[in-house]
């Protein structure tokens, strides 16, 4: 499928950014940013990352992937189709959202779905979102998952032929792998080995874990490299002399953090939405090289095979920082860890799985 262009819907998350900008390497991408007006418009294309890449400013009323979808999803799928589509095309449906979109597409446009977190765990989603999920997976010539969870389940209760499936991990990017461009002011002087966790300190997170790290002899310091949640702001742990909050930080700082770190906590507490994820951290720390202590609650993180990386039950998990927060960093240059590969697999299994589709037609 030489000259393949996609057109991504939606580029408004910090992965879909980063995915694009990489598709954008091999590629033409054109990616759609939605947001909420009193009107429905398209705007103008325009250049988006060092590559291929462009996006699309998109208005759409209030409403748009629920309430008033039945008229407002058929008209954005005309204009896609009379716009941007070609006889290369192929559209990338990242959510469920874009049920109604599917539909009004097949036929004229062909589309994958790119399943990205567990959608039915989200806050006031539903269970129609299994149903909108099952039914764009059913209509796309290949659906495509950010977890082996996500990908099996799909296959076990949508019905999904296996060969019509594929899981493309989240990445990270070649700065985590350093070294440190600068050190973080609020680190300098700090008691070591600095235990990290990259992120808003939330509830998804283990926080009596969490508090456990804090308390040992054996950690100088625990960073949260991100702002700590209202919600839980009152936990009285949270004064503890041993813990440094860094507040809100601009992703591009992200890496400056991560590399300053001697050890990384994924502490993530035992739901659904954390089980299926595919932890941007994860990759973030591998590429970093500093010990990473995971709590096995994340599927993904259970089957990855790294050296340095320590999965095990919170209260194990404690014994192991214990006895490893000091261990040295693991050098790698896996490219298996960035984006760059993320994007040649996902356009090397769209261009099979457009040819298959093509081959059973001709």
């Amino acid at each position: 499928m030489n000259g393949s262009s996609f057109l991504f819907f939606d580029a408004n998350t910090l992965w879909h950014k980063r995915l694009v900008e990489s598709l954008g390497e091999v590629a033409d991408v054109t990616a759609f940013l939605p947001r909420s007006g009193c009107r429905i418009a398209l705007g103008k294309r325009e250049s988006f990352g060092s590559g291929r890449s462009s996006f699309v400013p998109l208005t759409l009323p209030w409403g748009w992937a629920s309430t008033v979808a039945s008229f407002v999803q058929p008209w954005l799928a005309g204009q896609v189709i009379r716009r941007f589509a070609t006889l290369q095309t192929v559209a990338i449906l990242a959510s469920p959202a874009y049920r109604v979109l599917a539909r009004h597409m097949r036929g004229h446009l062909p589309y994958v779905y790119y399943g990205t977190d567990d959608y039915r765990s989200y806050v006031g989603w539903g269970h129609d979102t299994a149903i909108a999920e099952a039914e764009i997976c059913r209509g796309a010539m290949l659906s495509i998952f950010v977890s082996e969870s996500l990908r099996s389940r799909a296959i076990r209760e949508y019905g999904l032929p296996p060969n019509q499936t594929f899981v493309s991990p989240n990445a990270t990017e070649p700065r985590f792998l350093g070294p440190a461009d600068v050190i973080p002011e609020l680190l300098i002087g700090r008691p070591r080995p600095v235990l990290g966790i990259l992120g808003a300190l939330t509830d998804r997170l283990d926080l009596n874990l969490i508090r456990s790290a804090t308390q040992l002899p054996q950690v100088g310091s625990l960073l949260i490299a991100g702002p700590v949640h209202p919600d839980i702001a009152h936990q009285p742990w949270l004064s503890h002399p041993k813990l440094v909050v860094s507040g809100k930080i601009p992703h591009e700082q992200m890496h400056s953090y991560a590399l300053s770190m001697d050890a990384a906590l994924i502490p993530y507490s035992a739901t659904r939405l954390n089980y299926h994820c595919s932890p941007l951290r994860m990759y973030d720390h591998l590429a970093t090289g500093v010990p990473i202590f995971a709590a096995d609650t994340c599927d993904q993180i259970k089957r990855k095979q790294a050296s340095g990386l320590m999965v095990r039950s919170p209260a194990q998990l404690v014994k192991g920082i214990e006895s490893h927060v000091g261990d040295p960093r693991v050098l790698r240059r896996d490219e298996d860890l960035f984006w760059s590969r993320r994007a040649q697999d996902l356009n090397d299994s769209i261009t099979a799985a457009r040819a298959e589709v093509q081959r059973r037609t001709a």
